[in-house]
């Protein structure tokens, strides 16, 4: 797994994340609404081939949870993708199918999202994601991220974990930088996704 950093000016959460490698996904409309924020509910498995038992990936119930990790082939297309309810835990995997994760209920979405935009890191050579916040997202995170410091949160585009970051310090500005392996295409072609160019 890479280290990432999301950082918000000197407060930073230091965690796990995979870089988006490959084809962009085209996208006819704004990608923001399937974007989402999910906290990370136990330590991520290893992605090893499932069962491809029919177990359902939205449940409440920690045993069924298992069975569905556990089930889980990342390897195949999900058949969740644009369908997941954001009312209910998901069990998924990363983006490149390394790992597979079991997430809470959606923090907040999208829409709590007003821009996302490729830059240059500040602190590297490197290129990172910039999601800047409207108000009201900005306020949700800031008192997410203020009472769950040292939990791990799950930034996820269709139901695939781009990343899984420990938030480290509240991050009450409204703008949040994800880095990771991108290069200025990967991060490019991510916020060109997001935005729906």
């Amino acid at each position: 797994m890479s280290r990432v950093l999301l950082a918000v000016a000197a407060l930073a959460l230091a965690g796990c994340t995979t870089a988006i490698t490959g084809d962009a996904q085209p996208a006819a409309e704004s990608a923001l609404a399937e974007f989402v924020f999910r906290p990370v509910l136990g330590e991520p498995l290893p992605a090893a081939a499932g069962s491809e038992a029919n177990v359902s990936r939205q449940s409440r119930d920690p045993d069924q949870q298992k069975q569905a990790a556990e089930a889980l082939d990342c390897a195949k297309p999900d058949p969740l993708t644009g369908l997941d309810d954001h009312e209910l835990p998901l069990v998924t995997c990363d983006a490149k199918g390394d790992y597979k994760y079991v997430l809470g209920s959606v923090i907040f979405d999208g829409d709590a999202i007003s821009k996302a935009e490729a830059a240059q890191n500040n602190d590297s050579n490197g290129w990172v994601l910039r999601l800047t916040f409207t108000a009201e997202g900005t306020s949700t995170w800031g008192e997410y991220t203020s009472t769950h410091v040292q939990e791990q949160v799950a930034i996820v585009l269709r139901t695939k974990v781009l990343s899984a970051p420990t938030i480290q310090a509240p991050i009450l500005n409204g703008v949040t930088e994800i880095s990771g392996d991108f290069s200025r295409e990967d991060a490019e072609r991510l916020a060109d996704q997001l935005s729906g160019r």
